[in-house]
């Protein structure tokens, strides 16, 4: 038994189709049956049909510039104002965290100082970490702590810088110290804090076992 594939049924349907199709060439023509009024009719519905189309995309599109427009000068204002402006950092990392890594840029590049004039580090840790490592640089300040299992790391960026964290798969949240809004990610044991201030962006990666309250305790000390 010959299989039929799904080539051979398209075929024979487009088959079909062209025998129908002449045999409709094959009629006779026949002239269309009109009349004045029928005529007049369908000219008031062609016109009236044109009027209505173009008014229409007249004012969609009037409205849609007017609407950019609205929103680039809004924009544009809001981040002259420092409250805005924070809403607006805020919401780039909020938007970017719900997927699986994000991004902190700082919208305003020209408010910031692209070199550290101010090194800060926390003045608490838990019992035991001692420090091992302190690199810092115009761009950068780094601290790193051990103890006989664990490490603790703090770093501290000029805020026109980027920075990615993975946040698939894992617990991610957001708590204020002080007024400032931290952004947490507990994945596989690491405890990773973000924060940011209009000079400065400030990570801190402590173990998962040392818990919230440590960590928060930590961010709270930096000075």
């Amino acid at each position: 038994m010959k299989r039929i594939t799904n080539s051979y049924v398209k075929q024979a349907l487009q088959s079909v189709a062209m025998a129908e199709i002449a045999v409709f060439e094959a009629l006779p023509s026949c002239p269309p049956i009109t009349s004045p009024q029928l005529t007049k009719k369908i000219e008031r519905l062609a016109r009236a049909q044109r009027r209505f189309t173009w008014r229409f995309v007249k004012t969609a599109k009037r409205r849609f510039i007017t609407v950019v427009v609205a929103l680039m000068l809004l924009f544009a204002l809001s981040l002259s104002i420092s409250g805005v402006r924070e809403a607006v950092y805020e919401f780039i990392i909020k938007t970017f965290g719900t997927h699986s890594n994000f991004e902190i840029s700082n919208p305003q590049s020209n408010y910031t100082s692209n070199t550290i004039s101010t090194y800060y580090k926390p003045s608490w840790l838990p019992e035991n970490y001692i420090e091992k490592e302190n690199n810092k640089n115009t761009i950068s300040n780094y601290y790193l702590w051990e103890n006989d299992d664990d490490q603790i790391r703090f770093y501290q960026q000029t805020s026109n810088n980027k920075i990615g964290l993975d946040t698939e798969n894992s617990s991610f949240f957001t708590v204020y110290v002080n007024q400032t809004l931290v952004y947490m990610n507990d994945k596989n044991g690491l405890l990773t804090a973000i924060w940011v201030t209009d000079t400065y962006v400030f990570e801190l990666f402590c173990p998962s076992e040392i818990g919230l309250e440590n960590a928060l305790r930590i961010i709270e000390s930096v000075e």
